[in-house]
């Protein structure tokens, strides 16, 4: 496989026909599934050896492909029959190894075909022993084109000369025409608008695989090649450039018009160094100056010789849309030249050499003043194009800042609203947990009314009279309890000693029994005696009125 060139290869299986298949009552069609990419051929009649004549093409790279052998998975071919509610059945199917593809080198190389037979057929239709006649083969990729460079990028034909002939400028202007016609400024204008579907345009090798390489296109007008900047958007929707490409002209209007109608110029899809598709653009419709052509729908056709528009199920199709127009530049300098020239040689043939000298001074002094009177013209309206272009911007950008000023007073306003709207919540649900406290003590109160009237409401008067006053006679004593016994406590806390009294008190007992310990060694016995009976009864009646808070 290393004999085929480039990094993608294509596997191509080659059904020719089918015989024993005579059983089969409805259309038939081939299935094959190589790596989980199912392509199938086209249905055809049922008959005993139906002629299919397809091929079946997947675009792979090799080294994929290396991986796929490597790990021997089967190419599997299923043939199957569809009804007429588009109902599959399958008859039978056939498993072809891709280490036996042959590999195809040259498109003119013979390929052999061999009859495969099919396996997993029903046991009805076992006696027909149906065989498919194809060949697996591997070759170069078809759309593959021979590049001297991987970062030359495809460029159109040369430009066949037609009956009016151009010429390049070394100032960057194509003159157009013979060098007495081609006398007036002008631009042609090509505005590259968008593109849509080029996804349509994608080989499967792109499709399946990670693509790393960016997008383009590729022009060539007058036969001079211009690529646009490089993309990698994703082509399943609209990609919008608004690219201009000006070219500058010189040339008269008819020639122009003729020109035009027999100039065209193609534009190219490129991939990297692939082609993946081509248009071809016409200026038939470019007749007026300042007058716009719009082209809304230019189709990519695949690059092959005889390439087709791809169309998708929806009806999509690859397509690009140009915006054409040609304008006059203005020619006040060359008129000013030619007018110089035609004054000198005037000067020169009226006069003598000196006269002609001095002629040519005063008539060059002439135009070179009225050369500065266009600089400054040309300056001043410059000037004045500028300040108006600044003003239009400033304008513009005060009528944004307006806007995004009005949306921001609109946004505070809201959020004032809300935080206002929030505070109203806030109270409202402060309001309703009050409410609910209140309603339940006065829930709590009208259970015990209803508690007692359901007690005593079968009770005598002059019980409940009894019972009333023994409750309030029992409350008027508790009253009174309560009210001795605060006075109580408002005594015993005027008259009760602190901590800290309490705690010196006993300090200075301690001392007391210190010094009396020592009067009783110094001491006699009898003197001892009556201290200790004095000290005792001192400290009888001193304890008897100590009391701790």
């Amino acid at each position: 496989m290393d004999q085929l060139k480039g990094k993608v290869v294509n596997v191509v299986l080659t059904i020719q026909e089918g015989k024993g298949m005579d059983s089969i009552k409805n259309l038939t069609f081939i299935s094959a599934n190589f790596n989980g990419r199912i392509l199938e051929s086209d249905p055809v009649n049922a008959e005993d050896c139906p002629s299919f004549n397809t091929n079946l093409i997947w675009e792979i790279e090799k080294r994929d492909l290396r991986k796929i052998r490597s790990s021997n998975q089967p190419l599997r071919v299923e043939c199957l029959s569809v009804d007429n509610q588009n109902r599959r059945e399958k008859f039978g199917h056939v498993l072809l190894d891709l280490r036996s593809a042959q590999i195809v080198e040259d498109a003119d190389q013979q390929v052999p075909f061999r009859w495969q037979k099919m396996i997993g057929v029903r046991n009805k239709k076992r006696n027909c022993f149906p065989e498919l006649y194809l060949s697996l083969t591997i070759r170069s990729h078809l759309e593959m084109q021979q590049q001297e460079s991987c970062e030359e990028v495809w460029q159109p034909e040369p430009r066949v000369e037609g009956s009016i002939p151009i010429k390049y400028l070394e100032d960057g202007y194509i003159m157009v025409g013979t060098q007495e016609e081609s006398m007036e400024d002008y631009s042609l204008n090509i505005l590259i608008k968008s593109a849509a579907s080029l996804d349509l345009l994608l080989p499967e090798v792109l499709v399946f695989h990670q693509n790393n390489n960016k997008y383009c296109m590729c022009i060539k007008i007058f036969g001079i090649p211009i690529k646009t900047k490089q993309f990698s958007k994703d082509l399943h929707e609209k990609i919008d450039f608004e690219e201009k490409i000006v070219v500058r002209l010189l040339s008269t209007i008819n020639v122009l018009k003729q020109f035009f109608k027999e100039e065209k110029f193609e534009v190219g899809f490129n991939c990297g160094s692939d082609l993946l598709g081509v248009t071809t653009v016409t200026f038939d419709g470019l007749t007026n100056l300042n007058e716009k052509l719009l082209l809304g729908a230019c189709f990519f056709r695949f690059p092959s010789p005889n390439g087709i528009v791809p169309a998708s199920d929806d009806g999509r199709k690859p397509s690009l849309s140009l915006e054409i127009y040609l304008i006059k530049n203005r020619n006040e300098v060359p008129a000013l030249v030619s007018n110089l020239e035609q004054d000198v040689s005037r000067a020169s043939g009226d006069h003598s050499e000196e006269q002609a000298k001095q002629e040519l001074l005063r008539v060059t002094e002439e135009q070179m003043k009225e050369l500065e009177e266009w600089k400054e013209r040309q300056k001043a309206e410059f000037e004045e194009e500028l300040q108006r272009t600044r003003e239009e911007e400033f304008a513009k950008d005060r009528e944004e800042i307006e806007v995004k000023k009005a949306d921001l007073n609109e946004n505070i306003k809201k959020c004032k609203e809300l935080q206002e709207e929030l505070q109203e919540k806030l109270d409202e649900l402060k309001l309703s947990k009050a409410l609910k406290k209140k309603r339940k003590s006065s829930s709590d109160l009208l259970s015990v009314i209803a508690e007692n009237q359901k007690k005593f409401a079968d009770c005598d008067k002059e019980l409940l009279i009894d019972y009333i006053s023994t409750l309030q006679n029992d409350n008027d004593t508790l009253k009174q309890i309560i009210n001795e016994h605060k006075q109580e406590l408002d005594n015993i806390q005027k008259t009760a000693l602190t901590k800290e009294q309490t705690t010196n008190l006993l300090q200075e007992l301690k001392g007391l029994e210190e010094k009396f310990e020592v009067a009783q060694q110094t001491k006699t016995p009898k003197t001892t005696n009556s201290c200790k009976i004095n000290c005792a009864s001192a400290e009888k009646n001193s304890t008897s009125w100590i009391v701790f808070a």
